[in-house]
């Protein structure tokens, strides 16, 4: 499942440059993004993982030349990014951790003192 550009920015409501219409299905760092999925730049340290990211876009706090495809302005890119890395995340178990879903109580059970 993915989301367009548009929708994210919606989402967190975030100023959208470039492509509104590219679908992302997922999120990733700067280094390991691909071209479907999105990542973050908020700190100068890591200016050469943005030039050389394959993300297909990222969030920014203010527009980055560095890197040429769509980028959603937001306040916090950190938060961002984790509030879009929920999108994308499994829905909580609905089951007791550790109950099997094949467990049985017979009838006739009872429940000692200990």
């Amino acid at each position: 499942m993915g989301y367009s550009l548009a929708e994210i920015a919606d989402f967190l409501k975030g100023e959208m440059t470039g492509d509104s219409e590219v679908v992302i299905t997922g999120v990733n760092s700067l280094t390991n993004a691909s071209g479907k999925e999105i990542s973050f730049y908020a700190d100068p340290r890591f200016k050469e993982a943005l030039q050389g990211t394959k993300a297909a876009a990222i969030l920014v706090s203010r527009p980055s030349k560095l890197f040429q495809g769509p980028q959603i302005l937001v306040p916090n890119p950190v938060l961002a990014f984790a509030r879009v890395a929920g999108l994308f995340a499994p829905p909580p178990s609905s089951r007791a951790p550790g109950v099997s879903e094949g467990s049985v109580i017979r009838a006739s059970s009872r429940i000692g003192k200990n």
